[in-house]
């Protein structure tokens, strides 16, 4: 492999070199912007409590994705989805279906997912968002921040298929991570942009240092 990367000609290792600087100043750029929005969400505090009847993404998330949603939990679809490959676990979530505060049975597909790909979702942090009781289980108030299904999508849709119950992709829209700790540690504050910048630069110039040399090299063997 190693060979086979030396072995490119020299004008391939300068624009490589180029290139990389623009992406270190783009990623630069882009990390020093997400810590100043993490800042400023600190700030401003958590966004207004909405129901996820209600919930608009552009309207009620708030800065870093974050969300205060009131919604009925299905706790009889928890659901500890795995995906895996050669024997292997890759990728790991726990699922609970959101519904509408008034929602009387589960005919109709979830508004919304609780999801958490860390560890399971602690019952004591439920317990203390807890508003009242549904039909179909707990009101809470949940507060946390969008996230993604990712390759676990297919997984979830399967569970809603082995139970027989209505699933709708809408419901990857409104997907939520529920903070278990202190907020300001489960926004996650970006670090390390200027790490990063330095050591994409260092990258950049070793590998146009190294095409100029074979340049240099290549004009050698011609004399």
């Amino acid at each position: 492999m190693l060979r086979l990367f030396f072995g490119l000609p020299w004008w391939m290792f300068v624009v490589l070199g180029a290139l990389s600087l623009p992406l270190a100043l783009y990623l630069y750029l882009e990390m020093n912007r997400q810590a100043a929005d993490y800042e400023a969400a600190l700030v401003q505090g958590p966004p207004d409590l909405v129901t996820i009847s209600e919930f608009d993404r552009d309207t009620h998330a708030g800065l870093l994705g974050e969300v205060v949603i009131r919604a009925q939990l299905d706790l009889g679809m928890r659901y500890e989805l795995i995906r895996k490959k050669k024997g292997s676990v890759r990728d790991r979530a726990f699922m609970i279906p959101l519904y509408a505060v008034d929602a009387k049975d589960t005919s109709q597909p979830p508004i919304g997912l609780l999801w958490e790909t860390d560890d399971a979702i602690d019952p004591e942090v439920l317990i203390k968002t807890l508003v009242g009781e549904g039909p179909l289980g707990p009101i809470m108030d949940l507060h946390g921040s969008l996230a993604h299904m990712g390759s676990l999508s297919s997984n979830a849709e399967d569970a809603f298929k082995e139970q027989s119950r209505a699933w709708s992709s809408a419901a990857s829209k409104i997907v939520i991570d529920p903070f278990q700790k202190d907020r300001a540690v489960e926004m996650e504050r970006p670090g390390g942009s200027v790490e990063l910048f330095l050591v994409l630069c260092g990258i950049g110039a070793v590998l146009i240092a190294i095409g100029l040399f074979k340049k240099g090299s290549y004009r050698r063997q011609l004399a």
